[in-house]
């Protein structure tokens, strides 16, 4: 069975430092972490996780997703802490495949809540 890799991506402002352009290999379980600087924004970085997956379906790509949120989460914690230094994230989740840069948008979930209630003397 044939994979796709994809990159999954997260904009970010550092204020008091700025990376280089690299690859941070952490080891063990840990992905390998790209870390882009871009120069026309000035502390503006991309910090991007590389996933393997068996199709590009929006439930695939929104597992994935998931998955470099948990990861990433962890890496900033950690590179905040040890480099002092403030990570501000955009909000922004985009995807790279085939070198083309799309925005992340998962589809709005519809919930639906029926609420029964019934009437008590005694309320706890």
């Amino acid at each position: 069975m044939t994979s796709t890799s994809i990159k999954v991506v997260f904009p970010v402002i550092l204020d008091t430092d700025h990376c280089v352009t690299q690859i941070v290999r952490l080891g063990g379980v840990f992905p390998e972490i790209e870390i882009q600087r871009l120069n026309d924004l000035p502390g503006t970085h991309y910090f991007k996780i590389v996933k393997n997956i068996p199709h590009c379906g929006i439930g695939m790509i929104g597992s994935a997703v998931a998955e470099a949120e948990n990861q990433i989460d962890h890496f900033w914690n950690i590179l905040a802490y040890i480099r002092n230094i403030k990570i501000k994230p955009t909000g922004q989740v985009y995807y790279e495949l085939n070198e083309n840069l799309i925005e992340f948008n998962p589809p709005p979930r519809h919930l639906s809540v029926n609420l029964t209630v019934a009437a008590s003397e005694h309320w706890l």
